[in-house]
């Protein structure tokens, strides 16, 4: 089959799956398309939980049998078990869809590779992994929080050229432009939650939000994003202050940084990230994948830590990123039988007993903690923008009551 012609259809399926971001959680974004001929014949998206799935809606919004010659796009593999909805895999059957072309593979460990080979087994032609990094890269909170349970953090700030958050209280309080606060909003439309200090919260918080909060007292941050993630919460915007994002990244918690930088330089005591601070450069958090936007006069700049250190949290120090790559590496192996190889080699080391008997040592070693995340000394709030409004946490002691901003 055509690569150029399935990329060109999973774009399209991209653009309908991001219609729906930051509406869908705790579910994944997905779209979907369905073309006769090289020609669209319905489209669809996931629109939120408990809704129908991005394929079903696809060809309900066709209305009549799927033609032997007809391909159904799709961003992310179609799912096997039932939950709130029927498996896509049935509705697919049942439609007569003989052809399918599948972007990401689902790291849902309930579906991942289920879908497809059942599809398979069923006689269908199914290719997978077609712009497979662009339809993981709309899930990336998703998939960190059906892996870990814990949601996806992104540390969002406006700073000087100095790093500073605030200017002096005598002059207007903005330090990027409009167009680039503006751009941010986006983003704080996109997320389950935003994190804020409780100085934020007293300053800029209406009673409006106030009348729907929830407090957590005497919990580090960690184990307060852990709760998040039991309720259903993929992703959190951490947005300051300057302890709250220090907190943060002295735990190692920060998935992704959105940082907006205004042209001018300011002083002050208020730092974007203070705390502790790496001991020498190597310790540093580094990121990859960066880019940089202009937007107005101001730069937005994107990042995503090079590995990301979840030890203090459960064990998990995977980069995601790196995740989903070998898994396609391994699936395709798996498909080819070039893992008998590999395998074979394994076997006939020598070492390889010793080894095995030193696994354990190795894994208890490796689950020490390098970072721990104690409790912080300052009050914190989440603020979310549909189920949970606002989420306050006492910690050291001190007392704070809702009603009180």
């Amino acid at each position: 089959m055509n690569r150029r012609r399935d990329e060109k259809f999973i774009r399209v399926a991209l653009k309908e799956a991001k219609k729906a971001l930051g509406r869908t959680s705790p579910n994944p974004a997905v779209g979907a398309v369905l073309v006769v001929d090289n020609q669209i014949v319905a489209k669809g998206h996931h629109r939120g939980a408990g809704r129908n799935h991005a394929e079903v809606e696809c060809l309900r919004n066709f209305g009549a049998r799927v033609p032997a010659r007809a391909t159904l796009y799709v961003t992310l593999e179609p799912c096997s078990t039932a939950g709130r909805t029927a498996p896509c895999t049935d509705a697919i059957l049942s439609a007569g869809v003989r052809n399918v072309v599948v972007g990401a593979i689902d790291v849902n460990p309930r579906h991942s590779g289920k879908g497809i080979v059942r599809l398979r087994n069923a006689g269908l032609s199914v290719r997978a992994g077609v712009l497979a990094d662009e339809c993981a890269q709309i899930n990336e909170a998703f998939n960190k929080w059906i892996v870990t349970g814990r949601p996806f953090v992104i540390a969002k700030c406006g700073m000087s050229l100095d790093g500073r958050l605030t200017r002096p209280a005598v002059e207007p309080r903005w330090i990027t432009g409009r167009s680039a606060r503006s751009h941010a909003r986006e983003l704080r439309a996109h997320v389950d939650a935003v994190l804020v200090g409780a100085e934020t919260v007293r300053a800029d918080i209406s009673d409006r939000l106030a009348a729907r909060t929830l407090i957590y007292k005497g919990q580090s941050l960690a184990g307060v994003l852990k709760k998040l993630g039991k309720r259903g919460m993929t992703n959190v915007l951490i947005e300051g202050g300057g302890e709250l994002l220090s907190q943060a990244l002295d735990a190692r918690l920060i998935d992704k940084v959105q940082l907006y930088l205004g042209p001018i330089l300011t002083g002050g005591p208020v730092i974007a990230f203070a705390g502790r601070g790496a001991t020498n450069a190597a310790n540093a958090l580094r990121l990859g994948r960066v880019s940089y936007q202009r937007i107005g006069q101001s730069v937005c700049i994107t990042g995503y830590p090079d590995s990301v250190n979840w030890t203090g949290g459960g064990g998990f120090e995977l980069c995601c990123g790196a995740a989903f790559r070998c898994s396609r590496i391994l699936q395709h192996w798996i498909r080819t039988g070039l893992w008998i190889l590999p395998l074979r080699l394994l076997l006939s080391v020598p070492l390889l007993p010793a080894v095995l008997r030193l696994l354990p040592a190795l894994l208890l070693v490796r689950r020490a903690p390098l970072l721990p995340s104690p409790p912080s000394p300052s009050l914190l709030s989440v603020l979310s923008q549909r189920r949970i409004q606002k989420v306050l946490i006492e910690l050291a002691g001190k007392q704070f009551r809702a009603s009180t901003f």
